[in-house]
């Protein structure tokens, strides 16, 4: 591989994610509505729609009671996927490195920045979804001190059905997160065998 593209890769790995609001914001993009990524939020809107438009209950309590039920898991995701990524960096031995820079060079395909990018704009949006669940709770509970307003019913509504859609998408994000998962250890192991083909073949 020639010097010109070492240096790409250490220029963009001493910048990287310098500003964290910065990062923040680059890792929603995970969440595109572009491209096939448009059809991972139907099922969000689906769900979403059932439970604030087809529930005869008492709504406050319900949505307190979906979001008491969301943040362990959210908790628990972000657990799993910090340790998965954890995981992942010892997965990056020289040679996977070295494989997935040439890879770059001969396809055009940045998969390098893509895996490690991935992982951590996946972190940071479970972040998020955690903080605005506590958010949206801290807001029901408040909004409860103006439940005589008739309007407060609709703008509670649709703020949690705003909420429901971006965490039913968040965990389907899950999804997205297997299948990349999967192809980084189909590499590892492929790099691996193709090291000890060639040492047997010395």
């Amino acid at each position: 591989m020639n010097e010109e593209l070492w240096n790409k890769k250490l220029r963009e790995f001493s910048s990287f994610n310098k500003s964290s609001i910065v990062a923040l914001i680059k890792a929603f993009s995970i969440l595109s509505v572009k491209g096939r990524n448009k059809w991972n939020w139907v099922l969000p809107i689906i769900i979403s729609s059932f439970i604030v438009l087809f529930n005869n209950l008492d709504y406050h309590k319900t949505f307190n009671s979906v979001i008491e039920s969301m943040l362990p898991i959210q908790l628990a995701i972000f657990g799993i996927i910090f340790t998965l990524y954890s995981i992942i960096l010892v997965f990056f031995s020289d040679a996977l490195t070295i494989f997935l820079i040439r890879l770059e060079k001969e396809c055009k395909n940045d998969a390098l920045n893509s895996y490690i990018g991935y992982y951590g704009d996946l972190l940071y949006v479970f972040f998020s979804s955690i903080c605005i669940s506590l958010i949206v709770k801290i807001g029901l509970i408040r909004i409860e001190e103006f439940s005589y307003l008739y309007f407060i019913n609709y703008v509670e509504k649709i703020v949690v059905f705003l909420y429901l859609i971006f965490t039913f998408r968040c965990i389907m994000e899950i999804y997205s997160s297997i299948y990349n998962t999967i192809n980084l250890f189909s590499l590892s192991m492929y790099v691996r065998i193709s090291d000890l083909k060639d040492k047997r073949d010395l």
